[in-house]
């Protein structure tokens, strides 16, 4: 057959026809694989990529991304559009984590003020739960470290953070 390959592996067995045609199509996709990590993988991988970026090997712009754990969220962050210097510094400048983690004044509040309207509002579960995919989905201002610049233009960034900018 042509453009297949039917021989035999070493142990005997025929291999599975693969149209060689195929193959050549696919030889210029490229992925990118992150492992997991725990709670270093994160800052971890970031840093690699940073590394390799400088050294001139950009491997986020790759067909595909892969990750498990810690490496699904670098994964995300690097196809978020976020430019890979400022990715690296929220993960090293110790300021912005606190920042990150500290929770804004009000907002557990919220959470409280939109179940109960929830709970006023909606009695049938499977719309409940509609909603809060909805919630979930909706866009919303991520942070940015002080003076980080967006990829937009106009974009530009108030005390730490751009309400205005994605």
């Amino acid at each position: 057959m042509l453009g297949h390959d039917t021989s035999l592996t070493r142990s005997g067995q025929t291999r599975i026809p693969v149209d060689s045609r195929a193959r050549a199509e696919m030889k210029n996709e490229r992925a990118l694989v992150l492992g997991g990590g725990g709670v270093a993988g994160v800052p971890s991988a970031t840093g690699v990529l940073a590394g390799l970026a400088d050294a001139g090997v950009d491997v986020t712009d790759a067909d595909f991304l892969f990750g498990t754990s810690a490496g699904s969220v670098v994964a995300a962050q690097i196809s978020s559009g976020v430019e890979r210097p400022t990715l690296f510094q929220t993960r090293v400048d110790l300021a912005f984590q606190r920042e990150e983690l500290t929770p804004r004044e009000g907002a557990l509040d919220e959470v409280f003020e939109f179940g109960a309207k929830e709970d006023a509002e909606v009695t049938d579960p499977v719309e409940r739960l509609r909603r809060i995919g909805e919630l979930a989905l909706a866009p919303r201002p991520s942070p940015r470290p002080t003076g980080a610049r967006s990829s937009r233009p106009g974009c530009r960034p108030t005390a730490g953070r751009s309400a205005n900018c994605p």
